[in-house]
């Protein structure tokens, strides 16, 4: 079987056949490599290439301090020369849409391939196309030079996704020559890559590159002001020996220096106090504003919105603390100093975990406090769809992921992923769900989701949300409100997160 090369507007390139009709074209180059003179400047279309260059495999992945299960683990390589896509398609032929996928890591950790969101099975049973995206974290994404010394660095704040700007101009302009429809344009992601989803719908500059947003346990949090941001790039500058006037010497500073100075500044690849130091940034000339804001203000306007979040997200910390599980209990001043980070006002905190108190008495504090973390996420992503709502009138699809009760772990970060890439290969049930919800990703995808006779549409008014349990899909109207009711009238915004304390051992 003859591996198939298709024409790009840099060169060509050449896939293979992968399973049962699927084609794949890994580590394909979208932009030009982002070291030397195009260190922390927005990505440069790629130069063309002679010949044919080989897209069977995938490519390096961003620099980036790697935890435990991973991308080394998987063997991949890390390099500054990282701007690539890979693409699932059925056939070269035709007109699919196409659904972007953004990993997940924070801002500072992961990879646009593995195992719960390879498209191949999305590709061959949704006819759609599947794009995945490497693009720059941590400190070479998001470390804010602009305004230091000239107009060179301008965008350096946010290149980690403006890199993912160039990669939606790269399908605009390319992606029908895999198949693909470049108006019927879907980006999705989850956890870091959900707030990454978020973050494009704020930048002025994406707008026109997609038509519909989904947001997987990844409503906007840890998003920095321009002021704050600063801050850490200087402090940066300093941990490196470089004036804050010089900021283009960082261009002679290896990729290791770079990344002991991300370690120095608590970024190290995993959640934690300093997790998301290096992150989007509003008050900015990519971001004017958060997506909160940008949303309320008419920004989704021409955008559909899915958005959800499992039952249980902060669950997941059991995995790396497995004491959570065994009876370890924390204090009522350690739940409340875990808590605070979370808040706009730190004293919301306490006045939260009272709420809690009286609505499940029986809640010991390490129960309490997954309870508050996990709901954060539910919270900020309704409002994040009310603001949207404000905005445009208009409805959008949320849904929550109550599977895996009976397990210790419930509905942890992240369990509903494989389930909308088709990718389960456990139970019938599983199966079953997981056939039935990526049809809904694909439905939405070709905008026919409001046909839908499982997913009800979400307005603040009628808040339809379709659960996700292990057997089955169905639309309730406001499911969990009482908890998600104790919330009201708590600020908490896209500055603040959730996530700071929670890999922390119980004491």
């Amino acid at each position: 079987m003859t591996d198939p090369v298709v024409e790009t507007t840099a060169g060509r390139v050449r896939g293979r056949h992968v399973s049962r009709g699927v084609l794949r074209f890994a580590g394909v180059p979208y932009a030009d490599p982002t070291g030397g003179e195009n260190r922390f400047r927005p990505a440069r279309p790629r130069t063309p290439w002679p010949g044919i260059q080989d897209a069977s495999d995938f490519a390096a992945v961003a620099p980036q301090h790697v935890p435990l299960a991973d991308a080394r683990q998987r063997g991949d390589e890390m390099s500054e020369d990282c701007l690539t896509v890979n693409v699932w398609t059925s056939s070269l032929e035709g007109r699919r849409p196409v659904i972007v996928w953004f990993h997940g890591g924070g801002f500072a950790a992961g990879a646009a391939h593995d195992a719960h969101s390879d498209g191949t099975a999305l590709a061959r049973t949704g006819d759609v196309v599947i794009v995945s995206v490497t693009h720059r974290l941590g400190l070479l994404g998001f470390l804010n030079l602009e305004g230091l010394s000239s107009d060179e660095f301008v965008g350096s704040a946010n290149v980690g996704v403006l890199d993912l700007v160039a990669a939606l101009t790269w399908i605009r302009d390319n992606i029908s020559a895999f198949g693909g429809d470049p108006d019927a344009v879907t980006i999705h992601g989850h956890s870091g890559g959900g707030g990454k989803v978020a973050a494009l719908c704020a930048i002025p500059s994406a707008r026109g590159l997609f038509r519909r947003a989904a947001i997987h346990g990844g409503p906007p949090f840890g998003f920095k002001h321009n002021a704050t941001a600063h801050d850490t790039a200087q402090r940066a500058l300093a941990l490196l020996g470089i004036p804050t006037a010089q900021p283009e010497r960082l261009r002679d500073v290896s990729v290791e220096q770079l990344l002991a100075a991300q370690w120095d500044l608590g970024v190290r690849g995993h959640p934690g106090p300093d997790g998301m130091r290096f992150a989007p940034t509003f008050a900015t000339s990519a971001m004017p504003e958060d997506p909160y804001t940008s949303f309320a203000a008419g920004a989704g306007s021409d955008i559909d919105l899915m958005i959800g979040t499992a039952l249980d997200e902060s669950r997941v910390a059991a995995f790396a603390q497995p004491a959570y599980l065994s009876g370890a209990e924390i204090s009522d001043d350690d739940l409340i100093r875990r808590l605070q980070p979370g808040f706009d006002d730190p004293a919301d905190a306490e006045r939260i975990v009272t709420a809690y108190r009286a609505f499940a008495p029986d809640l010991g504090n390490v129960d309490l406090f997954f309870a508050v973390t996990s709901d954060q996420f539910r919270v900020r992503s309704l409002r994040l769809a009310d603001a949207k709502h404000r905005g445009d009138g208009r409805p959008s699809w949320v849904y929550v992921c109550a599977a895996n009760q009976d397990k210790p772990h419930r509905a942890f970060h992240g369990i509903e992923m494989p389930l909308f890439f088709n990718n389960t290969t456990g139970s019938t049930p599983a199966r079953t769900v997981a056939t039935a919800l990526s049809s809904e990703l694909v439905a939405f995808a070709y905008g026919e989701l409001a046909a839908s006779a499982t997913w009800g549409e979400y307005t603040p008014s009628c808040p339809d949300q379709l659960v996700i349990d292990d057997r089955s899909l169905a639309t309730v109207r406001a499911p969990w409100s009482e908890r998600v009711g104790l919330w009201d009238d708590t600020p908490v915004t896209a500055r603040t997160d959730p996530w700071t304390t929670l890999w922390r051992a119980p004491e």
